[in-house]
């Protein structure tokens, strides 16, 4: 890429404290108007509740992140983050002296590891209507902006990278946008671009990639029923159009178009990657099955979970003192045993998949590990959240790959079959 164009995340972190700083003089009330009535409202004239406000922070590395803020839950001097992409996203209290004042140490804020504040982006009562959204930013005073939540029939195409100091356009930036002649928004660094249109998924945009180098787009897909599987992404707005004239919303039958012969460009899988989706896609068909099979249980669950109690008993000493299979089952306590993905707040996904292989060491019973996970402390709403169009659900993908990423099992010849 052209030296010209400033890597966005470099961008933010030279300009965070002018960025901060303006704050006091947002115009709130612009993203009235930026925002056009399909953005705010569904067809049948329902509101959208897809809104959601951000701030920027600066983190120990000294690299800033945006941050979505539950405006429904936060008040003054007390903000709450939501949650995104289905993980947690945190944001560590500072260390402040004894005047108020954040301490800090070779020129960056300490920050308390053991405070946090982290909630749930996708459930909804995290969201808000853009006019809730708006008033709750000027209430609070610490919010850099609306984000937007794709899905539900508006798709979002993310361009990072694309415009240079000089405010020109890259290449594949412009081609774009003159293709897609939508409503369109500069990135909060302001060297990328978000587009958003109508759309509603085809065969062959089914089939498209949804993040390369050169372009991101987050598409709604349908599951089996037809219904709207949102991509669970949102994005961070300060209401800064990318062209002005523009206030609408392309329709579908001419974004459809568009993504079928311009973004194939960008999005389409090479025939090696199209293969591996297919052997994929076969694999999670056939690995579902097995959720309903019971018949191959060479050991209870209440026996496995007796096994693993004693297994890591015996192996405290490289767990910090603790049965790590205890505490997950127990107390859904997982930080001590993936400290650097804890300290990161992106981990209980990952920590779901840890406790799923324990388990399947002793069984390659699909169902039986999902019975055990129900039953443990680790067990949160998401498990049962569909997260693509065959209608899978996060648990059954967690275990799927728990299976096929353990090899060795140890199994007891006795069966019995019970249930907890």
């Amino acid at each position: 890429m052209d030296n010209n164009f400033i890597n966005h995340t470099e961008k933010l972190k030279q300009d965070y404290e002018s960025l901060i700083a303006k704050r006091a003089n947002i115009n709130w009330d612009k993203y009235l108007k930026v925002f056009p009535k399909g953005m705010r409202e569904f067809p049948n004239g329902s509101p959208r509740r897809q809104f959601v406000g951000w701030k920027f922070i600066l983190n120990e590395e000294g690299k800033v992140s945006k941050i979505p803020v539950d405006l429904n839950h936060s008040t003054k001097g007390n903000i709450k983050l939501a949650k995104a992409n289905e993980e947690y996203l945190c944001c560590f209290e500072k260390l402040l002296d004894e005047n108020g004042n954040p301490i800090i140490k070779d020129g960056k804020p300490l920050f308390d590891k053991s405070k946090y504040h982290a909630t749930w982006i996708k459930n909804a009562y995290t969201w808000s209507t853009l006019e809730f959204a708006i008033k709750k930013a000027k209430e609070l005073g610490e919010i850099d902006g609306i984000g937007f939540e794709a899905g539900c029939g508006i798709c979002t195409i993310d361009i990072d990278s694309c415009i240079d100091n000089n405010g020109n356009y890259s290449d594949i930036a412009k081609e774009i946008m003159d293709s897609f002649n939508t409503v369109s928004f500069k990135s909060p660094s302001g060297t990328g671009l978000h587009l958003y249109f109508y759309f509603k998924p085809t065969e062959i945009t089914s089939k498209l990639k949804t993040k390369t180098p050169e372009v991101e787009a987050y598409i709604s897909k349908l599951d089996k029923n037809g219904n709207y599987v949102p991509p669970a992404h949102f994005f961070a707005e300060t209401g800064t159009p990318a062209k002005e004239e523009n206030w609408r919303l392309l329709k579908t039958e001419e974004s459809v178009k568009l993504f079928e012969t311009l973004m194939t460009k960008y999005l389409m899988p090479t025939p090696e990657e199209l293969k591996q989706r297919e052997e994929y896609d076969k694999m999670m068909n056939q690995s579902l099955d097995s959720f309903d099979n019971e018949n191959s249980l060479e050991l209870t669950a209440e026996e496995i979970i007796n096994k693993l109690r004693s297994s890591y008993e015996k192996m405290k000493d490289k767990n910090y003192g603790l049965n790590k299979f205890n505490e997950m089952y127990d107390f859904g306590n997982w930080e001590p045993f993936l400290p650097e993905i804890a300290k990161e707040g992106l981990g209980q996904s990952d920590a779901d998949l840890v406790f799923c292989k324990m388990i399947a060491f002793y069984t390659d019973s699909a169902h039986q590990i999902d019975v055990i996970f129900r039953s443990s402390a680790m067990m949160r709403d998401k498990w049962d959240k569909v997260i693509n169009y065959q209608g899978i659900t996060y648990g059954q993908r967690t275990i799927i790959m728990a299976l096929s990423q353990t090899k060795d099992r140890k199994y007891d010849k006795n069966y019995k079959k019970t249930s907890l």
